[in-house]
């Protein structure tokens, strides 16, 4: 009766080694799929803080001053009116294009948006930009200056 015993014991420690062996790297593999997901969320989450506007950004002065450098600026023309186009940045894993920024001839923000590939041309930014004409690139401190000529 104890050599039985023992035997299902041996059987079972047996059976137990054989599961934590098949177990083990498919353990290992979900903790780094979970890791690897976990680190890309918090990433997004940081830009995602980065590129958001908060509610004490309303001209491009503030901007140039509150948030991270765009990478760049484009001043286009549509219908004899003048909008600053500003494109930040596009380092993050999930954003299928860069956050943009519309501002009027005056630097004031008329509206944004924090990946400008989410919708294309069906976002609101886009009637800015479709069809317009002179369009070139200016740097940060140039629609700075210009917005604050055009707001006197």
């Amino acid at each position: 009766m104890i050599d039985d015993e023992r035997e299902k014991l041996e059987r079972d420690l047996k059976n137990y080694r054989r599961w934590f062996f098949i177990a083990l790297p498919f353990a290992l593999l979900g903790g780094f799929f979970v890791c690897v997901v976990g680190a890309a969320i918090v990433k997004e989450f940081v830009f995602n803080q980065k590129v958001s506007l908060s509610g004490d950004v309303d001209t491009i002065a503030e901007f140039a001053e509150k948030m991270p450098a765009p990478e760049k600026i484009v001043v286009a023309e549509r219908n004899g009116c003048r909008y600053f186009f500003v494109y930040g940045s596009t380092r993050v894993l999930l954003a299928s294009g860069a956050p943009v920024y519309v501002f009027d001839s005056q630097g004031n923000l008329i509206i944004w948006s924090g990946d400008t590939g989410d919708a294309g041309e069906n976002h609101p930014w886009w009637k800015y930009f479709s069809k317009s004409t002179s369009i070139k690139t200016v740097s940060l401190q140039e629609a700075v200056e210009t917005a604050a000529k055009n707001n006197q």
